[in-house]
């Protein structure tokens, strides 16, 4: 688990004295909203790292791997 006393977003770098209160995972607001509807839109398209990540895990979940990473790449 992380922890809220981030000094700066991790994502832009501004600092907590210039902008305010992080999130929880060190985002700023517009960080956060920026991340956060990237990963909506991976995951409605079906498509990016996010939604492979998900898909993963959920495969992993239930005991199984996706073919994606059982056949040699050529």
């Amino acid at each position: 688990m992380g922890h809220a006393n981030y000094a700066r977003c991790q994502d832009c770098g501004v600092t907590r004295e210039e902008y305010g209160l992080l999130s929880w995972s060190g985002y700023c607001k517009n960080c956060y909203d920026k991340r956060r509807q990237a990963n909506l839109d991976q995951m409605r398209s079906r498509s990016g790292p996010n939604f492979l990540k998900w898909r993963r895990s959920m495969a992993a979940s239930v005991g199984g791997v996706l073919v994606d990473d059982v056949l040699p790449k050529p």
